[in-house]
């Protein structure tokens, strides 16, 4: 076994999910290397005290306020679009007719090019130098 395959195996260990012959590596690897022994205890009370801690927070039940604040913020965003009503549908007007007047010129030049092609001529590729 190797020092990053002792490694890898820490958390397994940590939780008590080594079984068997690898179990019987892992604990003869860390015997033959006590520095690999000091670092997987490091490792396992770092995660002990981590565990502790979670067990003495209390974590509060953020949703309702959440949920609440989402609502007034829905409500007023709403209002404030109420308010603007005029530039916004001025806005989506313009648009459309500027999307429209887009589609218009491509049909015009899909137009002229199939013209020109039916009557044999070939459409210029490019501007001529």
């Amino acid at each position: 076994m190797t020092e990053d395959q002792a490694r890898e195996l820490f958390s397994v260990a940590v939780d008590g999910d080594l079984r068997g012959a690898e179990l019987d590596a892992f604990e003869r690897y860390l015997r033959d290397h006590p520095k690999m022994a000091e670092e997987f205890a490091t490792f396992r009370a770092m995660i002990d005290q981590t565990r502790r801690l979670s067990e003495h927070v209390v974590v509060p039940d953020l949703l309702p306020g959440v949920q609440q604040k989402l609502r007034g913020r829905g409500k007023r965003g709403m209002e404030q679009l109420r308010g603007r009503g005029f530039p916004t549908t001025l806005t989506l007007a313009l648009v459309t007719l500027a999307l429209a007047g887009l589609l218009w010129l491509a049909f015009v030049v899909v137009s002229r090019l199939g013209s020109e092609v039916e009557a044999g001529q070939t459409p210029p590729t490019s501007a001529p130098n």
